[in-house]
């Protein structure tokens, strides 16, 4: 569906002019997921959790016709839901989410990926019809974002890179208000302001 022909960069294996889906992924560890729900429930429980959203992510992942390259946090473990012969396994590399999240898109488009939509791990509505939509959407606009109910997004798409964008990721972060993290959609969205020049974006519904 979109685009057959194999290429290989820097480790990342696609297709070339196609699309690819990356999954950010923390390691399933006691003690380092979901550790606000952990305040109520346990680390353990918070664990169990984390471990069946990312069992929802992959199989939804695997309904949609693109090449798919996990990004896991701390290390490539041995064995995981992810390490199939349907992924490629890379790590996260920065200081930052919005590093690493641009790092990421960087190899994507590298490896000579046109389509590129970015999503987490920790969305039990994301759907393999949702994902659909956001490629389609790429072949209209520059991006896409899907907007969470906190202010923040659950995913990001691009078809080319705007290093920008990430830089607005990071300065969030470093706030660490999650009222704030409204900032990124409307400073994104509504006026390109974090952006040299003006581009196309999709809002998912």
């Amino acid at each position: 569906m979109y685009g057959r022909e194999r290429v290989k960069l820097s480790g990342v294996s696609g297709m070339k002019g196609g699309s690819l889906l990356i999954i950010f992924t923390k390691n399933p560890e006691s003690g380092l997921v979901k550790t606000r729900l952990a305040n109520s429930i346990g680390d353990e429980k918070a664990l169990e959790v984390y471990q069946k959203l990312r069992c929802h992510t992959a199989c939804i992942a695997e309904k949609v016709d693109v090449s798919r390259t996990t990004f896991y946090s701390h290390f490539i473990p041995a064995t995981d839901i992810f390490l199939t012969d349907n992924y490629n396994a890379q790590l996260q590399m920065g200081e930052d989410l919005g590093e690493r999240m641009l790092h990421a898109m960087m190899r994507g488009f590298e490896a000579g990926f046109r389509h590129i939509v970015l999503i987490g791990t920790d969305c039990y509505e994301l759907s393999a019809a949702i994902l659909e939509s956001a490629f389609a959407a790429l072949e209209d606009s520059d991006a896409v974002i899907g907007p969470a109910r906190d202010g923040g997004f659950y995913l990001i798409g691009l078809n080319r890179l705007f290093q920008e964008i990430f830089l607005v990721v990071s300065g969030v972060q470093r706030r660490c208000s999650v009222k704030r993290s409204k900032y990124f959609i409307d400073l994104v969205y509504h006026t390109n302001c974090c952006l040299s020049c003006r581009i196309s974006i999709r809002l998912m519904t």
